[in-house]
C-alpha cells in the first residue's frame, strides 16, 4: 500500500519539476516574429494636448504605411502620448493664495516634458517611444540613428513641426527595420 502511494506522489513531483525548465523555453515560432510596426496597417492616435493628435493623424495619412483610425479596438498599433502633471504649489501673499515660482536649479537631467509611444495593441508590448525635452533643436548637430528610443528638442516648434519631426523619426526606424528583416522584440513592457 505505501509504494502506491508513493508512485503518484512521485510522478507528480517529477511533472511540477519539469515546468520550470518548460515554461522557460521559448518557441522558435515567437523569437522569429516580424516586429507588428512593419506588419501592422491600423493605428489609433490617442488624444493629445495643442493639436498634436491631428497633425500626427495626417502625417501618419501623408506616409500612406498606416491607416489611421478612430477606435482603439481592432487597431494594430497604439500611438499614445504621457504629458507628466506638475504639482503646484501655493504660497500665501496678503492673505492671498498665490502660486510658487519654480526654483532655478542646475538641471542634471534632461528635461523630458512627454512621452510618445507606439505599442502594439494586442499584447501592450511597448515598439518605439520619443522623449520630447524642453530644449532647442540643434541646427549643426548630426542626424541621429534610427532606434527604438529616440529623444526630440522640442522648444520652439510648433505642434505641426513637432508632429512632422516625430512621423520622420518613427519612418526612419521603420525602414531600418525592413531593411534588416523584420524580426524583433518588442522594447519594453507597458508599466
Amino acid at each position: 500500500m505505501k509504494r502506491i502511494g508513493l508512485i503518484p506522489l512521485g510522478m507528480a513531483a517529477a511533472f511540477l519539476a519539469a515546468l520550470p525548465v518548460r515554461a522557460q523555453q521559448v518557441p522558435k515560432a515567437a523569437t522569429n516574429q516580424p516586429n507588428k510596426l512593419i506588419t501592422g496597417k491600423l493605428v489609433y492616435v490617442g488624444p493629445m494636448p495643442h493639436g498634436l493628435g491631428a497633425w500626427l493623424v495626417q502625417d501618419l495619412k501623408d506616409w500612406g504605411k498606416y491607416t489611421p483610425t478612430q477606435e482603439q479596438e481592432g487597431a494594430d498599433l497604439v500611438l499614445e502620448s504621457h504629458w507628466p502633471r506638475r504639482r503646484l504649489e501655493f504660497v500665501m501673499r496678503q492673505g492671498i493664495p498665490v502660486p510658487r515660482r519654480e526654483k532655478r536649479r542646475k538641471r542634471k537631467k534632461e528635461p523630458i516634458i512627454a512621452t510618445i509611444t507606439v505599442s502594439d495593441w494586442v499584447t501592450g508590448a511597448r515598439l518605439w517611444r520619443a522623449d520630447l525635452l524642453d530644449e532647442k533643436p540643434k541646427h549643426r548637430a548630426r542626424e541621429v540613428s534610427p532606434g527604438a528610443e529616440t529623444k526630440i528638442r522640442m522648444r520652439g516648434m510648433s505642434s505641426s513641426q513637432l508632429a512632422e519631426t516625430i512621423v520622420r523619426r518613427l519612418h526612419a526606424y521603420v525602414t531600418q527595420l525592413e531593411r534588416q528583416g523584420g524580426t524583433g522584440s518588442p522594447l519594453l513592457r507597458r508599466p
